[in-house]
């Protein structure tokens, strides 16, 4: 067995898979967690893509759950959960409990298996176990996901959601940047604008830094005529003006070169 370090590479193409196969947040965590299981079994194997069954595993459940949560869970509800969602999708060719509950058994399908592989080709992302488990909603575990997988460029950028209701859910997306920011280290810069040629329409983009980034402070400076700026980091959040803020103050920005 490989050794545990609460890490998981996972290929981008199959993060992207799972987090559109309308599963609820805490069968996303554990999905991860039974990726997680196979890395560590050795289980992530090529020949798995035309004979899936040679990668069949199983895990106890409270081990699984100890992972990523619910971790004070009593009985296996949401074992049964992701049971009855993974169903309805093409990620297991079976997956089903047994020994009274106790074990989850499971063979992950050959669609599965291809995209895990993409991984070789350095399409991946890293995630932190630990803050897979502290995420609260499916935004959270989204905009994690997307962190993560920019977290190295020298100039990252994320972008949230497209919406005629931006209103409606923007607190929502709000806290779930505020809480990722903190628990990333990162800090956020997210500008809200209205669509050109549709007035209820807002887009919102997120650039980010950290020590290790090198972003032009121009870049950050620059937004379209009217975009609402905020700022997120682990201190809070607030509204700053683009034109006026000293965004070298921030960790990874630089001035324009010469």
């Amino acid at each position: 067995m490989a050794a545990d370090n609460g890490k998981i590479q996972i290929s981008q193409n199959l993060l992207a898979h799972i987090m559109n196969a309308g599963l609820s947040l805490a069968s996303l965590k554990l999905m991860i967690a039974l990726i997680h299981h196979q890395e560590l079994n050795g289980l992530w194997i090529s020949d798995a893509i035309e004979a899936p069954c040679v990668a069949r595993t199983w895990g106890e459940g409270t081990r699984l759950r100890s992972v990523v949560g619910p971790k004070r869970e009593n009985g296996a509800t949401s074992l049964h959960k992701l049971i009855a969602e993974a169903r309805l999708t093409e990620l297991f060719d079976e997956i089903r409990l047994v020994k009274r509950n106790r074990i989850l058994e499971w063979q992950f399908s050959s669609l599965v298996h291809g995209l895990m592989l993409d991984r070789a080709k350095g399409y991946y992302t890293l995630l932190d176990l630990s803050e897979v488990a502290d995420c609260r909603t499916r935004e959270d575990l989204s905009y994690l996901v997307m962190i993560r997988h920019h977290y190295k460029a020298k100039a990252p950028k994320i972008v949230g959601p497209s919406a005629t209701d931006w209103g409606r859910v923007r607190a929502r997306h709000m806290r779930s940047l505020a809480r990722i920011a903190k628990m990333t280290g990162v800090t956020l810069v997210v500008a809200e604008t209205r669509d050109k040629n549709d007035y209820h329409l807002h887009h919102v983009t997120c650039r980010f830094c950290h020590p290790e980034t090198t972003w032009w402070i121009s870049a950050f400076k620059k937004h379209p005529v009217g975009a609402k700026v905020t700022l997120l980091d682990s201190t809070g959040v607030r509204r700053v003006d683009p034109e006026s803020f000293d965004f070298t103050q921030l960790p990874g920005v630089v001035p324009d070169p010469p």
